[in-house]
């Protein structure tokens, strides 16, 4: 008797593991799913990208970013940030020590997104004055506005790239700085 093939109610070229007409593959879901969310992050990156290179204006973006279904940029994040650091700092013995020129600020320069003319910060600077090393210890708080996509976003840039200004402190000794960086943000409303 002849050998009967068992599978011949099934269409050509399927096999045992494909999906039924009408059901969901949920790997080649899952798998479409991440690479449009890839797609999605990489066309958003590339777009703010020529936003921060001043190729496009930011109702450009936005029109762009709402085109395609992505998170818009509205102004502003704000990001609140305490700088807490120490610095050693060269002391000679005969020298008398200004406690009030010793100054530390915050550096911005490498933030991105950030709204000009937003940022404030107060120091609090202690100078222990000891020869020859001395210790300036400080605290930075303050706040800077960003047009980030999102507080996330603003949040690690600053743990990223905000630094101490300590451009005006006499004698530092070089690699002695230390510091940590804190920060909260919030979205504020469109101005």
């Amino acid at each position: 008797m002849g050998h009967t093939d068992q599978h011949h109610d099934r269409p050509a070229g399927r096999t045992g593991g494909d999906p039924e007409p009408g059901q969901r593959d949920e790997r080649c879901s899952s798998t479409a799913r991440a690479a449009l969310d890839q797609l999605r992050a990489d066309l958003s990156g590339h777009l703010v990208g020529r936003f921060r290179h001043g190729e496009l204006g930011r109702d450009e973006l936005n029109q762009l970013l709402r085109r395609f279904g992505l998170a818009t940029l509205h102004a502003p994040i704000r990001v609140h940030y305490t700088l807490t650091g120490r610095v050693e700092i060269d002391v000679a013995s005969d020298d008398g020590v200004d406690r009030d020129a010793f100054t530390v600020g915050a550096d911005l320069a490498e933030l991105d997104l950030l709204v000009e003319g937003s940022a404030r910060h107060d120091a609090r600077v202690t100078v222990y004055p000891s020869a020859p090393v001395g210790l300036v210890v400080y605290t930075v708080t303050g706040h800077y506005d960003v047009t980030g996509p999102d507080p996330g976003y603003a949040a690690t840039e600053a743990r990223s790239y905000l630094y101490p200004d300590l451009s005006h402190l006499v004698g530092v000794r070089e690699d002695t700085d230390w510091f940590q960086v804190d920060v909260r943000t919030e979205v504020r409303a469109d101005g």
